[in-house]
Formats: structure tokens, sequence, C-alpha cells
């Protein structure tokens, strides 16, 4: 990726009818890059924010998607803000705020809830492997550390078992919490932010794009 190419307005396609964007020298560059999650009508999918303005912000993909008209960005401490699609391509997305925001306290990311690691809300049918047995299950959210699944199957605090999700590696876990059906796991190996980037895309597969490769003008 040309980041250096990327830097000059000119080497970017807006959306058309869009007004041309005189916002680009008010944008804060982020120089610890901020993970963050990015919701649309397809699921829910890791980003990072790589500069910020009042009116807007262009966020790194970890993978390609396909144009994105409407959207929610949430931060960590859980903040959302919603966004209108500009322009996506290359493993980078920009985006118009609904709002005016305060750039710095988006940067700050103060708020009423401590940040956690990314958690991404994902709902899938899956199999449990415990006991020698195999048992249906629901996936509610990943993350690097663990996930939650619901199931009809009574699992014991501690209990050592593999999820099996379609299109994903399977993740050897033990059992944190229960409650009622629902149980928090911790895996025994971390993810890597991308591979829970590229799991997150593979339980979430997007509508293929018309548009042809490379920068995508939305709509």
């Amino acid at each position: 990726m040309d980041l250096a190419r990327d830097q000059h307005p000119e080497n970017r396609r807006a959306a058309p009818g869009a007004p041309v964007d005189t916002r680009l020298r008010h944008r804060t560059a982020i120089a610890t890059l901020r993970t963050a999650k990015l919701l649309c009508q397809s699921g829910e999918y890791l980003c990072f924010i790589r500069d910020v303005s009042a009116h807007g912000v262009k966020l790194g993909l970890f993978h390609d998607l396909p144009a994105i008209s409407h959207a929610f960005l949430e931060l960590a401490n859980g903040e959302i803000h919603p966004m209108l699609g500009v322009w996506s391509g290359e493993r980078q997305a920009s985006f118009r705020f609904s709002q005016p925001i305060d750039p710095a306290d988006l940067i700050a990311e103060a708020g009423a809830y401590p940040q956690r690691s990314p958690r991404l809300a994902i709902r899938c049918a899956g199999l449990v492997f415990a006991d020698r047995l195999l048992r249906p299950m629901e996936l509610r959210d990943l993350s690097t550390q663990g996930a939650s699944f619901e199931s009809d199957t009574r699992f014991s605090l501690g209990q050592a078992l593999v999820l099996s999700l379609d299109a994903v590696p399977e993740l050897s876990a033990w059992v944190r919490w229960r409650h009622g059906r629902s149980y928090g796991l911790v895996f025994d190996t971390a993810l890597r932010l991308d591979q829970l980037a590229g799991y997150a895309l593979a339980l979430q597969p997007p509508a293929a794009p018309d548009a042809a490769p490379g920068i995508t003008r939305v709509a």
C-alpha cells in the first residue's frame, strides 16, 4: 500500500455528487492507531482509526470490504458514532459523521465505561467438542481472549472444550463462567487482532460489491 500517495487528496476518488472535502487540512492523525469496530448491515468488523476531524474519519481495515453507505463506529469505551460512507479501497475507508464530533474527545476515548479489548457480536451456529461428544451451540460473540455461546448442554466451570465453527480453525478453550444457557470461554491461546479480523470476515461474509476492484465510490 502506498501510504505516501494516499496522503494527497488528488489521488482519492470521492462519492458522486459529494462536495469537495476542504476539511482534510483539519484532520488529526492518530499517533498510536486505535482499534475500533465498524458496525454495518452485514456484521461487525475490526478496524483502526488513522485520522479524524470534526466531520469525518479515515479507517484502516484488516481486509477489503465492499462499499458501505451507512455504518457505525464503536470505540473501545463503547461510544458509538453513526456515519455515512464516502469511499473505500486498498484496505481503507473514509466516512462522514452524521453529526460533528469533537476530535479531541474521540482520540481521548473518555467515557463512562472502561475500555476493553475488541469483542465482536457474531451470531452463528456451531459445535462444541467436550467429553468426546459434539454438542450444538450458537456463538454470541468473539474476541482475542475468548468467546461466549448458548447451548442446552450443561458444561462445568473450568471444563476444557473445543469450538468448531464453519470457515475458521478449531479453538481450544475452557469455561470461565455460565449463566443459564450462556457460557463464557477463555482461549488456551489468545488470537492476534488480524486473526480475529479474519475470523469475523469468514463468519460474516459481506455481499459481493457490484463495482470494479480498487477505490469504490459510495453512491
